[in-house]
């Protein structure tokens, strides 16, 4: 009986073990959204056996795996996932990420990822999304130049130390690029060119770079550059070559003040001028980090690039307000000059136009006088020709026409003897001097005209005198303006222009021996 006992208590215990073990590795995985997301929870694969075991049903493109965890997403896992090319796979616990070749999209952030491995048949991926910020990774995947078509590229919060820029500079598709708040020290090599003719964000935020050499970098669609929390001195190339940038944000560095004199960021800048807006340090943060303040940023005023001494030391505000002075001359100087200048253009030009009106109305005027000069030379001539030519005729008429009657009284007389001679020479001489009268009214309504068309000439000779001497007036005021004019060019070179290059050269000399203070320290 104890015998028995013994036997089914054995197999009890065998059953209850045959319940409680194999079931757990066996579980089948259901996405519990109706949406086009499959959405999964309490995943938990953490052997390999397990994930063989795992059964999954209905996984569409788009894959989100909320809870669980899975230490090694391997390619056989993703054989189960034959489908999927969207993948979340957050705060999982993985440390080792396999990258299926189908892909498009992948999200693994808050994990411990120190290895990403890829597919060894696979030459180029179609991947447009990695962001795998908050792991572990230490370098780059040594194939990442098989991601032919990364968008975007996420790898904040690494342990990152140096980042081969060779390698990044074959994503030639790349549009966003973050490696914010890693360990990086430099990107090397250091003087590479980086060509990403498409890339329009960059981030190398909370880093421990110190110098930074920008100049073969050809980003001609950058908008976007952040360099903050980082221990930069100075940054070896110009902002102006990257022609689209929109916004650059530099606080929280140790930059040099030569670097913002280079740059043309100091004295403080005319913000509105600026193709880029600028971020700004925190208030207090100058004097934390014994730094000068330069407009919204501060800069190190006690060591250049190379580690050499400033011979300027604290004088660098004094520098920069005498530049400030010098600028703002030079604005009223040219201010000035453009307005003076504008002004006399714009009387020079009012002048010539009244100059020209009175020219033309000056020859209107003697165009006129001539007309009447050769006709009152008309009238005096012609006319009183006429007219005396006329009298004559009519002289001769009236002696014919006289010595008719008078032939004929004289016949008539010897006809009957009886007219009377008296009576006829009376009629005769009465007659004569009433053409005669009519003759003499005519030619003094001639010397009249003769004399008004005289008179008008004299006026209009007296006008023409008077416009001459206003033209001369004017013409006068013109070289009074010229010469006024040039006075005030001679006066700027000799007065301003001497003492403009006096200050410019002492800044010259003042950047000379700050050159020769850099190149003399060890």
């Amino acid at each position: 009986m104890a015998s028995e006992r013994i036997m089914r208590s054995v197999y009890a215990v065998g059953i209850v073990l045959l319940l409680i073990s194999p079931k757990s590795d066996a579980r089948e995985f259901r996405c519990y959204s109706r949406l086009a997301d499959c959405q999964l929870s309490e995943v938990v694969l953490e052997t390999e056996s397990a994930i063989a075991d795992a059964r999954f049903s209905s996984i569409p493109r788009s894959l989100t795996v909320e809870t669980g965890r899975i230490p090694f997403v391997t390619k056989s896992l993703f054989n189960k996932w034959s489908e999927v090319n969207d993948i979340t796979l957050n705060a999982l616990s993985i440390r080792s990420l396999y990258l299926h070749p189908g892909l498009m999209h992948v999200t693994a952030k808050h994990n411990a990822i120190d290895t990403l491995l890829l597919d060894s048949n696979a030459t180029e991926y179609g991947l447009r999304t990695l962001q795998l910020s908050y792991n572990a990774l230490t370098e780059l995947p040594s194939s990442l130049d098989r991601f032919v078509q990364l968008r975007v590229l996420e790898l904040d919060h690494n342990k990152l130390s140096t980042v081969d820029m060779t390698k990044l500079g074959k994503l030639s598709e790349l549009r966003m690029l973050s490696l914010a708040h890693n360990q990086l020290t430099a990107l090397v090599p250091e003087h590479a060119t980086l060509r990403m003719m498409k890339l329009r964000t960059m981030s190398l935020a909370g880093n421990q770079l110190v110098t930074l050499d920008v100049q073969s970098w050809e980003m001609d669609s950058l908008v976007e550059l952040n360099l903050t929390a980082n221990n930069l001195n100075w940054l070896d190339g110009q902002l102006g070559q990257f022609p689209v940038l929109k916004k650059l944000e530099l606080a929280r560095n140790h930059l040099s003040c030569d670097w913002f004199v280079v740059q043309h960021l100091y004295p403080e800048p005319n913000l509105e001028s600026l193709p880029f807006t600028l971020d700004a340090d925190e208030p207090g943060q100058c004097e934390h980090g014994s730094m000068m303040r330069i407009g919204q940023h501060c800069c190190a005023t006690t060591k250049l690039p190379g580690g050499s001494i400033d011979p300027y030391e604290d004088k660098w505000s004094e520098i920069g307000e005498l530049e400030r002075k010098i600028q703002k001359l030079n604005r009223t100087m040219h201010q000035g000059s453009s307005e003076r200048k504008q002004l006399l253009e714009s009387k020079y030009t009012d002048l010539s136009q009244r100059l020209e009106q009175l020219l033309e109305k000056h020859a209107t005027v003697n165009e006129a006088l001539q007309k009447m000069e050769t006709k009152v030379n008309a009238i005096s001539e012609d006319e009183l020709a006429t007219l005396e030519r006329e009298l004559n005729e009519k002289m001769e008429s009236i002696r014919i026409s006289v010595e008719e009657k008078w032939n004929s009284t004289l016949l008539n007389r010897t006809a009957d003897g009886t007219r009377s001679s008296s009576n006829w020479t009376l009629q005769a001489t009465t007659a004569l001097e009433s053409e005669i009268s009519s003759f003499r009214a005519q030619l003094e309504k001639s010397l009249r005209q003769f004399n008004q068309y005289t008179e008008k000439a004299y006026r209009q000779e007296a006008l023409l005198d008077k416009q001459s001497t206003a033209i001369d007036t004017v013409q006068e005021k013109v070289e009074n303006v010229l010469q006024l004019h040039n006075a005030l060019q001679d006066r700027i070179k000799k007065e301003l222009e001497p003492k403009v290059d006096v200050v410019l050269g002492f800044l010259s000399d003042i950047a000379e021996d700050s050159d020769e203070a850099k190149y003399r320290s060890p």
